[in-house]
């Protein structure tokens, strides 16, 4: 039942990129609905700042989250906008802290000049 969820955090900073794109590839499971969980992306600069945000919404997808319907695949983009982006941080956000399970999970992050 904890509120987040650390996925990755991966350091970019010496990496030339104009865009990141973060892959999810997911079986999840959960008895709410709907299921409120996010899964968010942010670029961060050398301080921690955030400057990016991006998220996607299971809820949005659809409401129930279970054995016959537990299957994610998609891909959100961050622009750096010029900027030098210290690291790329995911994590997932249970924004009700109900009980879920991630049965099988991939995570992807490709940069892109």
């Amino acid at each position: 039942k904890k509120e987040y969820l650390k996925i990755m955090e991966v350091s970019v900073d010496t990496v030339e990129a104009t865009a990141f794109i973060v892959y999810f590839d997911y079986k999840m499971e959960s008895d709410a609905v709907p299921f409120e969980g996010t899964f968010v992306c942010e670029l961060l600069d050398s301080e921690g700042k955030r400057q990016e945000y991006e998220a996607l919404n299971l809820d949005r997808l659809h409401p129930v989250w279970n054995k016959a319907s537990n299957k994610i695949h998609h891909s959100l983009m961050l622009i750096s906008g010029g900027r030098r982006p210290s690291s790329v941080f995911i994590y997932f956000w249970n924004k009700r802290k109900v009980d879920y399970r991630i049965v099988e999970g991939q995570t992807a992050v490709y940069s892109i000049r």
